[in-house]
């Protein structure tokens, strides 16, 4: 969901909830994105980390980013995207290892 207002902190972000959302305390991923005219080029940071909450307030202590899945302007954009798959695909089987579970499978419909 989107925020009213994100101010950085120390260890991480306080955060301004929308009208009518309480906040809560437990784990929390946050993303910020931003990106061009007609979507030619994005830039996306995602942070995992620890909320604690009070009314329309959330504080967050970043824990850790994952990996970068920006897209640059140009042709790089796509050698990008596609270059970071692997990453991705090394972070997923290392995630699902930990936390002793199979990597998921994404079924597409077939059309």
């Amino acid at each position: 969901m989107r925020t009213r207002a994100a101010v950085r902190t120390g260890t991480g972000f306080d955060l301004r909830l929308p009208a009518g959302v309480e906040a809560a305390d437990g784990p929390v991923c946050l993303t910020f994105h931003r990106h061009g005219p007609a979507l030619t080029w994005q830039e996306n940071v995602v942070l995992v980390g620890t909320a604690t909450g009070e009314g329309d307030r959330l504080g967050v202590r970043v824990e850790r980013a994952l990996n970068d899945w920006s897209l640059p302007p140009g042709r790089e954009r796509f050698r990008s995207f596609l270059g970071e798959g692997r990453k991705l695909g090394n972070r997923l089987r290392a995630e699902a290892a930990r936390r002793g579970q199979p990597v998921p499978v994404v079924r597409r419909p077939r059309g």
